[in-house]
């Protein structure tokens, strides 16, 4: 649990790292400059991969790439993410609207019928049988859906709205980072000992309501209420949740089941 409390704080430090020099590099260089920064980081990482990480030792039997799963996979959540962003230009009832949504709904569709007989599918389907797995995998997806969603309308709110640059909106979400931190060393005190239900639920609980405040920030407001406030809620929510549904999907393993039996 402790190693996955430090995954959750790095996660969060990256994230808010990420934020503020994405305004940075947005109000002093440029806002290409956030797509073209990966590209070093990218290349730094494949030079010293060969040199800190050590290579796996070759297996017996090469198991085939599934090739279709991957194209079905990335053509269907494409496609989902374009129907949706195009909605300003095309409302969610247009025909081109619900054409690209429906393609996206029957390649996703396939992918998933295409991983069910797959000898070594991209993911593996039986895993979701597992109510902690698929419970982790909701949770996360609402998690996330609703914090990316979050700081991508604040942070027009603060710049659109209350006028802030690019380099001051990046800091704003500084503390954001300082409360999911707190909030996942609360969690791994707390779940060491415990069921990640301990921390999960009061931490679902507070993350929905920091959302819900996002959700009331008016035209008037300021950062301390409209900014400030429903951040800490929401981080200090998130990092209560991060390292316990990490955990929690984890059961369903088979190797973490052997460990807990007794005798093993």
């Amino acid at each position: 649990m402790r190693a996955l409390g430090v995954w959750s704080a790095m996660n969060a430090a990256g994230g808010a790292l990420g934020v503020l020099a994405g305004g940075l590099l947005t109000e002093y260089a440029g806002w290409r400059w956030v797509m073209l920064i990966n590209l070093p980081i990218v290349a730094a990482a494949l030079a010293l991969v060969p040199a800190g990480v050590p290579a796996d030792a070759r297996p017996g039997r090469r198991e085939r790439l599934d090739v279709p799963g991957a194209v079905l996979a990335t053509g269907g959540i494409g496609l989902l993410v374009f129907g949706v962003v195009r909605t300003d230009a095309h409302g969610w009832a247009s025909a081109a609207t619900l054409r690209t949504l429906a393609a996206s709904a029957v390649l996703l569709a396939l992918f998933v019928l295409v991983e069910g007989r797959t000898a070594a599918p991209l993911v593996r389907l039986g895993l979701l049988r597992s109510r902690w797995v698929a419970g982790a995998n909701v949770l996360v997806f609402l998690a996330a859906a609703g914090q990316f969603a979050a700081f991508y309308f604040v942070s027009l709110y603060m710049q659109e709205v209350l006028g802030m640059g690019a380099a001051a909106t990046g800091a704003a979400f500084l503390p954001f980072t300082v409360g999911v931190v707190a909030g996942t060393v609360v969690a791994t005190r707390v779940s060491s000992s415990r069921s990640p239900r301990a921390s999960l639920v009061p931490g679902t609980l507070l993350a929905a309501a920091g959302l819900g405040w996002f959700a009331l920030i008016s035209p008037d407001g300021g950062v301390a209420v409209d900014v400030l406030g429903p951040s800490v809620l929401t981080s200090v929510g998130l990092g209560l949740v991060l390292a316990p549904v990490a955990a929690a999907a984890r059961r369903a393993s088979p190797r973490t089941r052997r460990a807990r039996r007794p005798g093993c």
